[in-house]
């Protein structure tokens, strides 16, 4: 009786062990799909390829940035209008942390960093560094990116747009 508890034991370990690291390395065939898709579509809009990101949006796409408290945007060219306006960032680097994917929805956690370089008008003549984490979350649909979910720490860089403008203020 005691090594037939043992080896049920061991057949449940098995498939615990292999279900979860199916979880880990994309599970099925269509979420690893889903998560280099995913991938690829991020890394398109981090280096400034707007062309090949919009290329593996759905015309139906929604893109969502709660924590900095704009509306949802419906319209993939307004996804692009708003990628495209980097103006006072350089040097951005998107530093992967974990990624994981379940139910074609992939989930990437980055640390981001860059510089951010103040409006002219102000006294601060140098880029100031910014450091922050960054959430990302993309659902796949036939191929194609139906949601984007942006969940930044956006603290450090409004802290940096702050000391800015209270620069331009003390001129």
């Amino acid at each position: 009786m005691q090594r037939s508890r043992l080896t049920t034991l061991a057949i449940l370990a098995g498939i615990l062990q292999a279900f979860f690291a199916g979880q880990a390395y994309g599970g099925p065939a269509d979420d690893k799909a889903a998560l280099e898709l995913a991938r690829s579509y991020f890394q398109h809009l981090d280096h400034q390829r707007l062309d090949a990101a919009r290329a593996l949006m759905a015309d139906s796409v929604v893109f969502e940035d709660p924590t900095w408290g704009a509306p949802p945007i419906t319209d993939p060219e307004e996804v692009i209008e708003a990628y495209s306006n980097t103006a006072g960032f350089s040097n951005l680097v998107f530093d992967e942390r974990f990624a994981f994917v379940f139910n074609e929805t992939a989930v990437f956690h980055y640390v981001v960093s860059l510089d951010f370089t103040p409006p002219d008008e102000s006294p601060v003549d140098h880029p100031v560094p910014v450091v922050a984490d960054l959430v990302r979350m993309a659902t796949v649909k036939d191929g194609k990116i139906v949601r984007h979910v942006d969940l930044a720490a956006y603290q450090r860089l409004g802290d940096a747009v702050a000391q800015a403008e209270a620069a331009i203020d003390e001129r």
